[in-house]
């Protein structure tokens, strides 16, 4: 082989190393994507909140990068995300609406020591009471 052809060979070889390490790149992000839905739900679920929130944060952000942009295997999850940062046209509540109620209702929860045993165990006081009872 002339040095010429050489040098084109050569390039040619880490052009092409260099594509098959992008494209692995993007099946991989295109993968932990349509993961984070299921992931969303289970750490809801557990009661989560936080990493819920981190991971749809991250995954909007991720899911607008311009490099992921281009690629159409992720448009389902790109209109995923950016329905569940806003209400929808039909009225339904977006998972930040939904995580904040759940927050709050949670905070209400353990702010009132709501539990299903709570309602009979305190009673109303009344004056001239002299035991729990």
């Amino acid at each position: 082989m002339c040095a010429p052809e050489r040098d084109k060979f050569g390039t040619c070889c880490r052009s092409s190393i260099q594509c098959e390490f992008l494209f692995q790149c993007l099946i991989d992000t295109s993968d932990n994507l349509k993961q984070v839905p299921d992931k969303l739900e289970g750490l809801i679920g557990d009661k989560k909140f936080l990493q819920a929130a981190v991971l749809l944060v991250s995954s909007a952000k991720t899911v607008n990068k311009p490099e992921i942009a281009v690629v159409g295997a992720v448009s389902e999850l790109r209109a995923y995300f950016v329905s569940q940062e806003t209400v929808s046209r039909a009225g339904w509540p977006s998972l930040c609406q939904t995580l904040t109620e759940i927050l709050v209702e949670e905070l209400h929860s353990h702010l009132y020591l709501k539990t299903f045993n709570s309602d009979t165990r305190w009673h109303a006081y009344t004056p001239g009471q002299t035991s729990r009872e």
